[in-house]
């Protein structure tokens, strides 16, 4: 775990003056283990990073000091008290954000045009969709925003063929033992389990439709 991560919940905490006894009770942990993690004698597990992000509405990546930037996509409203499930809309960010880390750290990996080519890809996508969420006059879009050039179904699907190209021109080929290794354990099994709930998502509508 990056030294980030105890110096940022540490400040967290102070933000919300709020004492260890009482942060550590609300985040269902003893305050002895939020002393550790705080001085960072020990490391927590995703499941403790996902709640503090819940607690402290922050982002994974401001939490463990890999961004400044604080907001999280993720809509959750406090800790959830244990047994309590989250909602669907929860579940779908938390699997939308799982999905997001995988692809950014195979494009990071990539490097060069592949990785340069994957994210404009990503990037032109969400700005779609943001164009066809908010409508083209929304004061979201701005002028010269709207003049800006989108890349059309066509061209992304070409897109994603380049970037195929180019990473057998590298000779990389995404394995699960590649994607094992570039991100952590429990990301790893929660991006199994997101991918087979996808593929039984599509498998059942693709029935429906028959």
């Amino acid at each position: 775990m990056e030294t980030g991560f105890s110096e940022n919940i540490s400040k967290l905490r102070k933000e919300r003056g709020l004492n260890q006894r009482k942060a550590a009770s609300e985040l269902k942990i003893s305050q002895a283990l939020l002393s550790h993690y705080e001085n960072g004698i020990r490391e927590p597990g995703l499941d403790f990073v996902v709640r503090v992000c819940d607690y402290y509405g922050v982002s994974a990546d401001y939490v463990l000091g890999r961004t400044s930037i604080r907001e999280t996509v993720l809509s959750g409203s406090g800790v959830r008290n244990e047994g309590e499930n989250p909602s669907v809309l929860d579940r779908m960010a938390q699997d939308a954000v799982v999905l997001a880390a995988a692809i950014l750290k195979i494009v990071y990996n990539c490097g060069g045009d592949a990785a340069e080519a994957a994210l404009n890809y990503i990037i032109s996508a969400e700005y779609r969709l943001l164009c066809g969420i908010v409508g083209p006059d929304s004061e979201l879009i701005s002028p010269d925003t709207k003049r800006a050039e989108i890349l059309s179904e066509v061209d992304m699907k070409l897109l994603c063929l380049e970037i195929s190209e180019e990473l057998a021109r590298r000779n990389i080929k995404i394995t699960p033992e590649i994607l094992r290794g570039i991100i952590s354990k429990n990301s790893y099994k929660s991006f199994e389990s997101v991918i087979s709930k996808i593929e039984g998502r599509l498998g059942a509508s693709k029935a429906d439709k028959k």
